[in-house]
């Protein structure tokens, strides 16, 4: 009987050790698998029978004016015309409505900033990558596309250097230029009429490379990869052409900092 006792006493305490043990991890992974909560600030203004859309996302959800949403708001800004350093989402948007409403109605100006958007591309273990889209009018609607990468806990937007190690960095460019050049080539063979003509694809053939090193700077995470943001500057619907470039995990396997890997749990 004492054996029997002293064996159930000790299979206690090890289920008690997995409990615990396991209850630890689990919390543990549900703080580094939080999300940032964001809340879309948005309005709309009718001009010309035509409804325009403004919308700003308000990252932690307190409308304030924080690190993040200055890093945005400041490109916001500057499409407004507007000499800010700082200004609280919600007083951003109407803003952007109140000077929309004064363009049409009071001087029937209908081109000018028309309207903005965003889509959040990855929002997973404090990690927030974020697209932000500008709609303008002049004859025909132009989009101006910014990315953002925030490291949430350090207050930091993510650079090139933040998540590629140093040794790498020649070896993606030498692969991002190589797939930029084929898409090039692609598009002269079946637009020789059109490209022989074109002022952008005599540059661009001038070129040493086509993406450089600073542009390692604008990208834009994903669940499943990293894609990077370049446009060879053809005009809309000149040239089919496909601008970015979309990198899986698995194929930027030796060429991520094992850190940031670690931080958005990538193997």
């Amino acid at each position: 009987m004492k054996i029997v006792f002293v064996k159930t006493i000790k299979l206690t305490i090890y289920l008690l050790i997995f409990i615990l043990f396991n209850v630890d991890s689990c919390l543990s992974q549900a703080g580094k698998n939080s999300v940032i909560e964001i809340h879309s600030m948005i309005d709309s203004v009718k001009c010309n029978n035509e409804k325009y859309y403004f919308e700003f996302p308000d990252i932690l959800n307190k409308n304030e004016i924080n690190f993040f949403n200055n890093s945005i708001s400041a490109d916001y800004l500057n499409y407004l015309d507007i000499e800010k350093k700082s200004i609280r989402p919600n007083d951003l948007i109407n803003m952007a409505i109140l000077m929309r409403k004064k363009e049409c109605n009071d001087s029937n100006n209908y081109s000018g900033f028309i309207g903005s958007n965003y889509k959040v591309t990855f929002n997973n273990f404090k990690i927030l990558s974020i697209n932000m889209n500008y709609e303008s009018l002049a004859g025909s609607i132009n989009i101006d596309s910014y990315y953002y990468n925030f490291d949430i806990p350090n207050n930091k937007i993510l650079q090139f250097n933040d998540i590629i190690k140093e040794s790498k960095i020649q070896e993606l460019l030498k692969k991002i230029n190589s797939i930029l050049r084929d898409r090039l080539n692609r598009a002269y063979k079946e637009n020789k009429n059109e490209l022989n003509n074109s002022d952008v694809y005599q540059s661009l053939t001038h070129l040493k490379s086509l993406f450089k090193k600073e542009n390692l700077d604008t990208f834009s995470i994903h669940e499943k990869g990293i894609e990077y943001i370049f446009n060879y500057g053809f005009p809309n619907g000149m040239v089919a052409i496909e601008n970015n470039i979309f990198f899986s995990y698995n194929d930027l396997k030796m060429i991520l900092k094992d850190e940031f890997k670690e931080k958005i749990n990538v193997r």
